[in-house]
Order: C-alpha cells, then structure tokens, then sequence
C-alpha cells in the first residue's frame, strides 16, 4: 500500500493519534471552528491529498458531526481523492431499525442512506446490530466489520485473574462466546428485559459463579449505563469479588462510568472506538490492517 491520507475531525483523539504513528498513513490536518450563528467553518491544511483517502470520526455526538464529515468528504474529492472512506470505529444509528410505531422514523436506514452517498467504503468496529443479521442489509458502498474480540480477550488475560464472563443480555451472546472462546473460559448470559430507554431489568435467578472467578461483565456498548448496572446489582451478592465491567463502545451518558462504579464495579473499561478515559483497550492495529488490505482497484483504474 502507497499513498493514502488519513484526516480526522477529532485530530486530539488518542485513536486518530495512534493511527498517525503508522509511516504508511500520511495524516493531514482539518482546521475547523464555529461561526457565531453556528455553522461550521473547515480547512484542509494541506495543498493536496492522495488519491485514497480516509476519513476518521469519533462518532459520539452525531448530530453535532454529521454536516461537517460531509462538507470534509465533498472537500477531499476536489482536492484529488478517487477514494473517500469513512473510518468510524463506532457506528451511530444502529437503535432504530424498524418503525415499531406508526410515524416512527427508521433511522438507521437513512443514516446508510446518507453516508452511502457521500463514501465510497466504510471501515467499522462491532457495529450495533439488532435485527438487522448484517450491515449488507443498510449500507450498499463497500464495507467491512471489524471485531474487537480478539483486543479484549488480550486486555482480559493481561488484567484480569481468573476471569469468568457474564453477558448482561441475550443480545450481547454473540460478543461474549467470542471472547470466550479466544479465552477458553467459562461464561453465563443473563435476561433481560428493557420498559424503557433507561428502564431495564435484569434478571437470572440461577447465576452461579466459581469461587475464586473474577465477574466480567462484557457487552458491545455501554450508553446510559443502566444494563451494565442491573447486570451489577444481579453479579455483586453472587461474587466475593467486584466485577470488572466490558465493552467496545463506551459513551458513558449521564454520568454512567460514575454510577457503574457506584453500583460495585471494581473497574470500567473500553476500546478506544470512542475518547473516554477508560479507553485502555487499543484497536487501532486492526483499523490500520484493514486499511492496508482494502482494495481500492476499481476506484483508481
């Protein structure tokens, strides 16, 4: 691989930092700023960029991004860009899938729609995915789901003693046989069931967890916080010992790592897909591997 720039509206982020320690990354600086009344006002600081392109986004926030990363991406293609990518390691707008009430907006289907527009491939990390099986059904530009699996069982080996996993739902299964296999450790899913957007239960009246076994909490994404706490409140009176709580995403809302740990977490922790302090999981390995293996033929021919 020869030739590809990498930009990023979140030039501080210690992602977009590791990723610029790459040599065959060429990282280009995006000025940007906000006009008094509120619109955006970017500069690509460079006289030119390469043919292939990525765009990096911390997408935490992604209303207050989204115009920008599309002003940035129609900006690149008059400089000489063939191919735009979006690298988003968190993917926003997974939640809303299906119209589960008349009037309803479908808003994962028009965020594809959107950025499928303005991108020619998308690079991604363990993307939300509800009853959607994959992202072939929303995003028809080219693709790739990357998993992080392999990163947090490494951060789980080196940091955890004795650890057994602990799913909080039935969704997050897929996340934590993953792990678990790659850990050749024991787990346990718990039920659960949601009233609200931070009304949940859950439940498992049978958890049993070894003696001497350090709870893992693991699931793809922490929000509000409240499945990771209910998940705590189940694990805590079954363990001697705190739990470690898990996740890919971490966008801690509402003040969530704090009551995570109120609850009896013995820690947080996460990928670095989103800036948070307790990003202490690194990823950017597997995003830089992809890029290097991309195949960018068709659009430079």
């Amino acid at each position: 691989m020869s030739g590809v720039s990498i930009v990023s509206l979140d030039t501080n982020s210690t992602f977009f930092k590791s990723l610029t320690h790459f040599a065959d990354l060429d990282p280009i600086e995006v000025i940007q700023r906000t006009f008094p009344d509120g619109e955006s006002y970017l500069k690509v600081n460079a006289p030119k960029v390469h043919e292939k392109v990525w765009i990096h986004l911390d997408f935490s926030d992604p209303n207050r991004k989204i115009l920008p990363l599309i002003f940035l991406s129609k900006k690149l293609r008059t400089m000489g860009a063939k191919f735009v990518g979006l690298l988003s390691p968190y993917l926003p707008y997974m939640r809303q899938d299906n119209e589960f009430h008349q009037g309803e907006v479908q808003s994962a289907h028009y965020m594809a729609e959107l950025v499928c527009m303005h991108f020619h491939g998308l690079l991604t990390v363990d993307p939300h995915l509800h009853r959607i099986d994959n992202l072939d059904e929303l995003y028809y530009i080219d693709h790739q789901t990357l998993s992080a699996g392999e990163c947090i069982a490494h951060w789980i080996d080196e940091n955890v003693h004795e650890p057994y996993l602990i799913g909080p739902d039935e969704e997050s299964i897929q996340w934590v046989q993953r792990v678990a296999k790659r850990l050749n450790i024991d787990y346990q899913i718990l039920i659960k069931e949601r009233f609200g957007d931070r009304d949940v239960q859950v439940s498992q009246p049978k958890i049993a967890i070894p003696e001497g076994k350090t709870p893992v909490i693991l699931d793809d994404i922490v929000s509000s916080g409240m499945t990771m706490i209910e998940a705590i409140k189940q694990v805590k009176p079954r363990s001697q010992i705190s739990p470690v709580c898990v996740s890919t995403h971490g966008i801690y809302a509402e003040d969530a790592k704090r009551r995570m740990m109120a609850a009896g977490a013995a820690r947080v922790v996460c990928t670095n897909t989103l800036e948070t302090e307790v990003a202490d999981i690194d990823i950017t390995s597997i995003l830089h591997g992809a890029v290097c293996q991309w195949d960018y033929s068709k659009w430079l021919d």
